[in-house]
């Protein structure tokens, strides 16, 4: 459960999970503040985290009232992975697309 003006995510810091909005609103925001997207309940967040290594942050996320937020760790959705081979190929594919889309963003 977040607040309002709880940051549940800091830009530019290790990213470790995805979360899921069950109920609430949040803002997406740049490193430099400008807001980018606003998302609510029944969206998601986070999920680029989830298949980088060693990935940063791209945004600041901020509740902007009560949140009521599922978090999916990197290590469990690993975990998922590891009974699903096949799956994880694919996911490893769509992590090459992701590290040459973020270079072009650079």
């Amino acid at each position: 459960m977040y607040l309002p003006g709880d940051i549940i995510i800091h830009a530019n810091e290790d990213g470790e999970a995805m979360y899921f909005i069950q109920d609430g609103n949040v803002r997406i925001k740049s490193p430099n503040g400008q807001v980018i997207s606003t998302l609510e309940s029944g969206d998601h967040f986070g999920e680029i985290s989830l298949v980088m290594e060693d990935h940063k942050t791209m945004a600041t996320v901020e509740a902007l009232d009560y949140c009521d937020v599922y978090k999916l760790d990197k290590i469990d959705f690993k975990e998922v992975f590891k009974s699903h081979t096949e799956l994880f190929a694919k996911l490893h594919s769509v992590r090459i697309i992701i590290i040459f889309l973020l270079k072009q963003l650079r």
